[in-house]
């Protein structure tokens, strides 16, 4: 794999790769390392199935066929040399994303084609254009989405609009739309040229890194969050010294798995004789950081008579909000109808937290309480 096309621009998925891991690149792009696991080669597959469907969809001129469909995951399954081993689940992610989805045929533009900019190359997934904006849809296959505010500063969505901006110039807005299609889940960022603009600097400043790395011959390895995916040798990940930040292997899964079961565990047994301890013996410091028992208040105040007060004061009321939790109580006494002419009102924020429970109950969603 080059960093590179034939006609010498750079791809927006090598300077993402740089940008988090010079190490990594100059293995991947200069060296032709394959570092390729199970959730590329599912995103490999969904994409070349999507590519298909969505392009027969065009040609027949139709926004939905479950035949065309069926077309699409044999020809995409069989140009992607899926392993057998994902087979199915590829198959079920695409049956639930494609009997969903319906292209706007008035507004379609392309999907899957290289586009070239004056420096640039990149392959949106599918691009609409409508007369007041231009959107770029991205396939995510992952298991969790991003909320607004993570989308926003993803490098994929900033390089796309921005090269979207060159290419299609004109439009008050660019939209840029994740759909996360094991999740059933989107969100889509909208800005302006103006504020598009304002991220050509990390792209500008990304690039020139590469090139000094090209003429420098240096590509220092870069721990983050990328590392959790990279299977590639690294001497500081792979360093014994260092706290795990990756793994690899079902094995390693499971075994971290169990840590965290018997360390959560033995970590409250900890906390609850420590607090005892103090509660006799009274805090201490350790390391810069004390242990005492503190005392801590709840306040709360009844919603009709606060509410009252503040009108009364002249207050500006409409931003308070109640959590769910705190109507739970008194929404389970009312009608259903009520009920869902208050569900109405609420506002959702969708967002993603890592945790376990027992198997058969449902996971926290991660929805902010508020």
């Amino acid at each position: 794999m080059q960093g590179k096309n034939p006609s010498g621009k750079r791809r927006r998925s090598a300077l993402e790769a740089f940008d988090g891991c010079p190490a990594r690149y100059h293995a991947v792009y200069n060296l032709g390392v394959e570092d390729k696991g199970d959730e590329a080669n599912r995103g490999i597959a969904f994409h070349e199935i999507a590519a298909r469907y969505v392009d027969r969809l065009a040609k027949a001129q139709t926004p939905m066929d479950r035949d065309e469909l069926s077309l699409a995951v044999s020809e995409g399954i069989a140009r992607a040399h899926c392993p057998t081993a994902l087979l199915d689940e590829v198959v079920e992610l695409t049956e639930r994303w494609g009997t969903a989805f319906e292209l706007d045929l008035d507004a379609y533009l392309m999907a899957e084609e290289r586009q070239e900019s004056a420096r640039f190359t990149w392959i949106p997934d599918l691009v609409y254009v409508r007369p007041t904006h231009v959107e770029i849809l991205d396939w995510k296959t992952f298991y969790r989405g991003y909320t607004d505010a993570q989308a926003r500063k993803e490098f994929q969505a900033r390089m796309y609009l921005l090269q979207a901006l060159e290419i299609w110039p004109g439009f008050p807005e660019y939209w840029f739309t994740f759909v996360f299609v094991r999740l059933n889940y989107r969100v889509t960022i909208k800005v302006t040229p103006d504020e598009i603009e304002t991220w050509r600097p990390q792209v500008e400043g990304i690039l020139a890194g590469l090139e000094a790395a090209e003429r420098s011959g240096e590509w220092p390895a870069i721990p983050g969050s990328h590392c959790g995916l990279c299977r590639l040798a690294c001497p500081i990940v792979d360093n014994p010294a260092r706290l795990p930040v990756r793994l690899l292997s079902v094995e390693e899964r499971d075994r971290a798995a169990g840590e965290i079961l018997a360390g959560e565990q033995r970590l409250k047994a900890l906390k609850k004789a420590l607090g005892s301890y103090v509660s006799k013996e009274g805090s201490f410091i350790l390391n810069g950081q004390i242990f005492a028992q503190t005392p801590t208040e709840t306040v709360t105040y009844p919603a009709n008579e606060i509410l009252e007060a503040l009108k009364t004061a002249g207050a500006d009321v409409s931003g308070i909000t109640v959590s769910k939790t705190a109507i739970g109580k008194v929404l389970k006494t009312l009608a259903a109808n009520v009920q869902a002419v208050l569900a109405k009102l609420a506002t959702t924020k969708t967002g993603w937290r890592f945790g376990h429970k027992k198997a058969g109950a449902d996971l926290d969603d991660g929805t902010d309480d508020e």
